[in-house]
């Protein structure tokens, strides 16, 4: 009994006890102890988005099974067009060849923006009064926001707003995503 762990020729020979000999040879060339190289990930939008994000991975040649998950436990075969991804967080790739190697890697997505940004109006009297009213708009986001007050007739960009009669008055906040 021999036991390899690398590919190549082995030889045997059997020798009874006379001296008659038998020599025969074995190939092993099925032993692939290295993983497959790990996939290469990239999604089709880096900036920031208020859309779904496609996630696409290039595969070693000596892949035979392409798979993805979002948990690192869940499995699924990667589809051809990508994996959509809706939410920001963690997505795992990886490779497994015919001796069942595994390599694999991870893509972090941070850039799905699909909140709306808050808005704070403040300034508004609480009490009767004979003065004009100044009311300001603060927007909470992550990203860059613009703010606009409605005129009547348009949208103009402004976060602070003077009122001398009372009314309904409309305030936006737009994320720049």
């Amino acid at each position: 009994t021999l036991i390899v762990s690398k590919n190549g020729t082995y030889k045997f020979r059997a020798i009874d006890c006379v001296g008659n000999m038998t020599e025969q040879e074995i190939v092993v060339d099925k032993i692939d102890k290295a993983a497959p190289v790990k996939p290469v990930v990239s999604a089709d939008v880096t900036t920031v988005t208020n859309k779904d994000v496609i996630l696409t991975a290039d595969f070693s040649e000596d892949t035979v099974k392409k798979e993805y998950s979002f948990d690192n436990e869940n499995w699924y075969e990667y589809p051809a067009g990508g994996v959509t991804v809706t939410a920001n967080g963690k997505v795992y790739f990886r490779s497994i060849d015919r001796a069942e190697n595994i390599s694999g890697t991870e893509f972090v997505v941070g850039n799905i923006d699909k909140n709306a940004p808050v808005l704070n109006i403040t300034g508004n009297a609480e009490t009767w009064t004979n003065q004009d009213v100044k009311l300001v708009a603060v927007a909470e986001d992550a990203n860059s926001v613009v703010v606009e007050y409605f005129d009547g007739k348009k949208w103009v960009a402004g976060d602070t707003l003077i009122v001398s009669k009372n009314g309904t008055y409309k305030f936006r906040a737009i994320d720049c995503v």
